[in-house]
């Protein structure tokens, strides 16, 4: 079985490559930089956007808008 984090890492990967074609971030990379927020009001996982800015060479908040506006709710179904 897939975790949810695994699921939205390769997501992740994917979008960050149509923000900048020569991203060198895979998907173990952004798995790895999933964090589980101090407060569970603030959501189930985060993506500290502010590491992936000099690589993408764009404001943490724009990525933060792209990868919101582009990410997709994966089936759960087989994921633990």
């Amino acid at each position: 079985m897939i975790t949810i984090k695994k699921m939205i890492a390769t997501e992740v990967e994917g979008i960050l490559k149509k923000l900048n074609a020569d991203c060198a971030i895979d998907a173990a990379t952004v798995e790895g930089m999933l964090e589980y927020p101090p407060d569970e009001k603030m959501g189930d996982l985060a993506l500290p956007c502010f590491k992936l800015s000099k690589t993408l060479r764009m404001p943490p908040v724009k990525i933060a808008e792209a990868i919101a506006n582009e990410l997709s709710v994966p089936s759960t179904k087989n994921v633990v």
